[in-house]
């Protein structure tokens, strides 16, 4: 059996490769990299099928689901999207052949219960499976620092931290788990690795995380440590999932806390997570190994050749969806930059209003001035 890792090459999110990260320490081998944005045209060097845990986040380019036909998947810690990061906002994607696909390895394994709502609404068999970062084992040989790591809370959120700890004479290290997708496409994967345990060792000897980001906030809870996560409001249904294993904060609760920051790393309830999720990999594992010959896999040249009009015309569909969408976020952002502009001309009104008014007082200003010196002259004569 050939093995492959899912990844995102262009991720600008470290948290990306932290997902295949977590994936690939069950994989006995790789034989191939393939990546999550183009899994339908992929094929294997020869006729073959390629085993692939298919965990993380699905999907900027929704047209590519489901996958090829080459790839025995374990669907597990899976995320849909239907709305974040300006992508489709409908489920298009998992109907017809999406939801025969996901039915066909199913039930699905979701990484929170608003992907599980989602899949049950569609009539799709799911159950919670929780993310595959929990299942993170720990780092030997790492010291203990005494600093607390801030990942990607912004400059009022910081300055919050440094607020609170002012007194305390605590360390803060301040993190960010963005990428630039062109500089970090161009290392292999294993030096994007080398990278992710690099960042993982610095989180692991800190005493606590405070961050904005759940896949800063998952893996470091594997790791053992108490964490805090700051959520928008907008993001608290794909963020619920987690609650009863950290501490968890709305910004606006964050900036108005006036007490002790609680940092919490809820073991058992990680644990009833992590252990169920790192066997489901396991067993996967097992069956692939044994698994027989698929004799009704085509070969690459014939399955290349085979007209399929009706997933052509499926796909056609989805896409005048992803087109009508774009143009609606194109509408939006044309009528926020109106807004601005028209702000922007107001702020300049009243800017050249209280210039006018400075010039004014000036001449005023001189005027009194030479005339109380006038004053002062006629007195002294």
């Amino acid at each position: 059996m050939k093995y492959g890792l899912l990844v995102w090459k262009m991720t600008d999110n470290i948290g990306d490769d932290i997902q295949s990260y977590a994936a690939k320490r069950f994989l006995p081998k790789i034989d191939y990299y393939i990546d999550r944005e183009s899994l339908d045209t992929f094929l294997p060097f020869d006729k073959e099928e390629v085993a692939m845990i298919m965990n993380g986040w699905y999907l900027h380019h929704k047209e590519n689901f489901p996958p090829s036909e080459y790839i025995i998947p374990h669907l597990t810690s899976m995320y849909f999207s239907t709305g974040d990061n300006w992508t489709i906002e409908k489920s298009v994607y998992l109907t017809k052949y999406g939801k025969e696909y996901l039915e066909k390895f199913g039930p699905i394994g979701v990484r929170d219960f608003a992907t599980g709502e989602r899949l049950s609404q569609l009539g799709i068999k799911n159950y919670f499976s929780g993310c595959m970062t929990l299942t993170l084992p720990k780092f030997n040989n790492v010291k203990k620092g005494d600093y607390i790591c801030s990942v990607d809370l912004g400059e009022e959120k910081n300055e919050k931290l440094r607020t609170y700890y002012k007194d305390k004479n605590q360390e803060i290290i301040y993190t960010a788990q963005a990428l630039d997708p062109d500089k970090n496409s161009r290392l292999t994967y294993e030096q994007r690795f080398e990278n992710i345990e690099k960042l993982l060792k610095l989180y692991q000897g800190a005493k606590a995380i405070i961050t904005t980001r759940l896949h800063c906030a998952l893996p470091c809870l594997a790791l053992g440590l108490p964490v805090i996560l700051i959520y928008n409001e907008s993001s608290f249904d794909r963020l619920a999932s987690f609650k009863n294993l950290m501490t968890m904060m709305s910004n606006e609760e964050f900036m108005k806390f006036d007490g002790e920051l609680n940092y919490a790393n809820h073991q058992e309830e990680i644990d009833k997570i992590r252990k169920p999720l790192i066997e489901s990999c396991e067993k996967f594992i097992e069956f692939t190994k044994n698994k027989p010959e698929n004799k009704e896999l085509l070969e690459i040249e014939e399955y290349k050749r085979v007209k399929r009009l009706d997933y052509i015309e499926w796909i056609k569909d989805i896409m005048k969806v992803e087109i009508a969408d774009r143009d609606k976020d194109l509408k939006y952002f044309r009528e926020y930059q109106k807004q601005a502009d028209k702000e922007l001309l107001e702020c300049r009104k009243e800017i050249d209003i209280l210039t006018g008014k400075i010039q004014k007082n000036k001449r005023t200003f001189k005027s009194n001035v030479k005339h109380v010196a006038k004053k002062i002259l006629n007195y002294k004569k």
